[in-house]
C-alpha cells in the first residue's frame, strides 16, 4: 500500500481550476511507478464553494474526502483525504475531527484481519496551540486497533531532523501532550525504524522554506505508525523536483506481508536528556 502526504500551500483561490491542472501535473512528476492508494493534502485554501469547482486531483476514480479552510475569509489551512477507486469499499468511517485541520477515515482491512485508521493533520505553528491539539486529536479518536498519522506537524522531535534556523525541538507542556497521544495511540516514526528503508534519492528533508544551501530546513511532514502498520516493514522517501509547493511530498509504502516484529525506534533526545537528569 502507498501513501502520500503533502502540503501544497494552496490551490489557487479563485483559479482553482487553474491550479488544479497544476496540482495534477506536479502529482504525476512526484509519484514512482507505484500506483498511490491514499494522497493526503494539507492547506490547500479552499473554501466550501470552491471546493465544489475543483474536483478530483488526478484522472480516474478517486473519492474526495474534503475538510474546507477556515479562519478570516475561510482562506486558512484545510485539509483533503483522496482514496482510490480499489480502496473505496474499504473505508467504513470518515470524520472532520477539527474543521480544516484534523481528519481521519478508518479501513477495515480484510489481508490484516484489522480495523486501522489514517489521519490527516496540518497543525498550527504556535507550541500551546499544538499542545492542545495533540489532546484534542488523542482523545476525539475512536477506539480502532491500528492508526497511521500523517502530515505537516510543524514541529520536530529530533535536532537531526533540522538544520539552520532555531535549534529548538519540542519541549514543555506540547511535548507532555505529544507523548500522551504517542503513548495512547502506539505510535512511532517509520522514519527512523530499520525495517523502512530510504532510497539513496530520496530528500532529508521535507521543507525548504525556499532558503537554497540548507540555511532553514527541516522535516516537518511525517508519518507515524502504530505497531502492526510498523511491522510490516517498508519504504520512506521525500520526493525531489516538484515545485508548486515549497514542501516536498513524502512518501510511505508498506509491504504487502507481514514482516519481522523486531524493530528499532528512535527516541527523541528531549527524553533522553530528562532520563539523565532523573539519574
Amino acid at each position: 500500500m502507498h501513501l502520500l502526504s503533502w502540503n501544497v500551500q494552496g490551490l489557487g483561490g479563485p483559479l482553482c481550476k487553474r491550479y488544479r491542472s497544476r496540482l495534477r501535473q506536479d502529482l504525476k512528476k512526484c509519484l514512482p511507478s507505484a500506483q498511490v492508494d491514499i494522497i493526503l493534502i494539507q492547506e490547500h485554501h479552499l473554501n466550501a464553494s470552491r471546493i465544489s469547482q475543483y474536483g478530483t486531483f488526478l484522472a480516474g476514480a478517486w473519492e474526495m474526502f474534503w475538510s474546507a479552510a477556515v479562519g478570516h475569509g475561510e482562506t486558512q489551512g484545510g485539509v483533503c483525504i483522496a482514496i482510490a477507486d480499489r480502496w473505496k469499499d474499504v473505508v467504513i468511517q470518515k470524520q472532520i475531527l477539527v474543521p480544516g485541520r484534523v481528519q481521519y477515515i478508518v479501513l477495515n482491512d480484510a489481508r490484516l484481519n484489522t480495523q486501522w485508521g489514517v489521519v490527516n493533520i496540518y497543525a498550527p505553528n504556535k507550541a500551546t496551540d499544538r499542545a492542545k491539539l495533540w489532546d484534542v486529536i488523542r482523545q476525539g479518536l475512536p477506539k480502532v486497533d491500528h492508526w497511521c498519522l500523517a502530515g505537516d506537524f510543524n514541529m520536530i522531535e529530533d535536532q537531526q531532523d533540522r538544520v539552520g534556523g532555531s535549534g529548538e525541538t519540542i519541549h514543555g507542556s506540547e511535548l507532555a501532550a505529544w507523548e500522551r497521544l504517542c503513548l495512547d495511540l502506539r505510535i512511532a516514526d517509520p522514519w527512523h525504524m530499520h525495517n523502512f528503508y530510504r532510497p539513496t534519492e530520496s530528500l532529508h528533508f521535507s521543507r525548504s522554506n525556499r532558503r537554497l544551501e540548507g540555511t532553514n530546513m527541516a522535516r516537518l511532514d511525517r508519518f507515524y505508525l502504530g505497531e502492526c502498520l510498523a511491522e510490516r516493514g517498508g519504504m520512506m522517501q521525500i520526493i525531489a523536483g516538484t515545485t508548486f509547493s515549497d514542501h516536498a511530498p513524502v512518501l510511505m509504502s508498506l509491504m504487502d506481508n507481514v514482516g519481522p516484529k523486531s524493530r528499532k525506534l528512535k527516541i527523541p533526545n528531549s527524553i533522553l536528556v530528562k532520563a539523565d537528569h532523573r539519574q
